[in-house]
């Protein structure tokens, strides 16, 4: 609101918007966002389409405030990022306190884990792990490329910090997460400098401490275990009962994509037609006290590429996939390429963009990298292989 009310009062719209119609990135932006007033007008659900399109507004406000606006430089992106990454941490440190204040009043263990401890009201734990596990990239290639946020010793003080809490809240594709960003961050910087050998010794020793302190605590070790019996139950049922709720979830959401491939269902129509496909699911599931099943919750696709065919149709995917890959392949900032790469994989198992805490963090960050001019060149276009 804040940025808004200075890009109105400082006026001078022709030379924004003429920085606007230049700026390529931003174009595809509003693209986005018109495709889903298009949708809108075809729903069959009006005043869920209301919601979304208003839900989306970031994707317009980002990108005309921050794509037109010609007054920041580097430095300005860099602050950024460092109170971002402070503020994950900060937030991460006060799960943990709260937790430690509930140990102590219940004496479960629980308190410390997953949605236990992000216990925030409009931040779900997937979210916070999103956040952190960018932050902790940013850390990772800031303190290999000695271009230090806060200082070496505070940095990989952060990362420790970083690491931690992702095993903790043990969102399980943060895990995925994790190991990809280091394999494609640290794993590039050793090879460049010491060879492939060592590049692998050195990336299969962060990994192997980091999942075996995933391993080490129970919460997170139940986590993972989850995830075995997932992929054991995803051929048949285990126990009687069904762990897998994506397996239904996908399926039955690429039975709506195949009647609506072209223009999807409409924008806000896409989870009610998931829900009566899941009418006609018997599996049974445990909730820990008692037998449920998928068509008794309001369901949501669990993937953002699934959701968006089943919503938008083949144009409104193809759009969306050309937001994430079109600046991934270019010659983008690192931390750029590393924000794309968090996005693209915690995607493939959360509609994250169903939530304010998902528009915004990516809306926002995405113009910060791949629309905001800074004014100058990127120095020596440095960026991860």
């Amino acid at each position: 609101m804040l940025f808004g009310l200075f890009w109105l009062l400082s006026a001078r719209f022709n030379e924004k918007f003429e920085a606007l119609a230049r700026n390529k990135m931003a174009g595809l932006f509003f693209l986005y966002y018109l495709w889903i007033v298009v949708g809108a007008f075809y729903t069959p659900l009006a005043d869920e389409a209301e919601k979304d399109v208003v839900l989306k507004l970031p994707f317009v406000v980002w990108p005309l405030v921050l794509g037109s606006l010609i007054i920041f430089r580097k430095k300005a992106r860099r602050t950024i990022l460092q109170t971002f990454i402070a503020s994950s941490v900060l937030s991460i440190l006060i799960c943990f306190v709260m937790a430690l204040a509930s140990f102590l009043d219940t004496g479960d263990a629980q308190e410390f884990y997953f949605t236990h401890l992000v216990d925030y009201a409009v931040l779900p734990p997937h979210y916070l792990g999103m956040y952190m596990s960018f932050s902790y990239g940013c850390l990772l290639y800031g303190v290999l490329r000695r271009k230090f946020y806060f200082g070496r010793s505070v940095d990989l003080l952060l990362m420790i910090i970083l690491a931690i809490g992702i095993v903790f809240i043990s969102a399980r594709i943060q895990y995925v997460v994790f190991t990809v960003v280091n394999c494609w961050v640290f794993f590039a910087f050793l090879y460049q400098r010491s060879g492939v050998w060592k590049a692998m010794g050195g990336l299969i020793a962060v990994v192997v401490v980091f999942m075996s302190m995933a391993w080490i605590f129970p919460g997170s070790r139940h986590r993972i275990q989850d995830t075995y019996n997932e992929l054991l139950s995803f051929e048949k049922t285990v126990n009687q009962k069904q762990t897998n709720h994506r397996k239904f979830l996908w399926y039955d959401g690429w039975e709506v994509v195949k009647e609506h491939w072209l223009l999807g269902t409409g924008t806000g129509a896409a989870n009610e037609a998931l829900q009566r496909k899941l009418q006609d699911n018997d599996q049974k599931f445990w909730n820990g006290y008692n037998v449920y099943y998928l068509r008794d919750r309001n369901y949501n696709y669990h993937n953002v590429y699934l959701e968006h065919w089943a919503t938008h149709g083949i144009i409104g995917l193809l759009i969306f996939l050309a937001l994430m890959l079109i600046p991934f392949f270019g010659k983008r900032s690192p931390e750029g390429r590393i924000f794309l790469l968090v996005c693209g994989i915690s995607f493939i198992t959360e509609s994250m963009l169903e939530r304010q805490a998902g528009v915004l963090f990516f809306s926002f960050f995405y113009s910060v990298f791949f629309i905001m001019p800074t004014g100058e060149e990127e120095d020596g276009q440095q960026h991860v292989e």
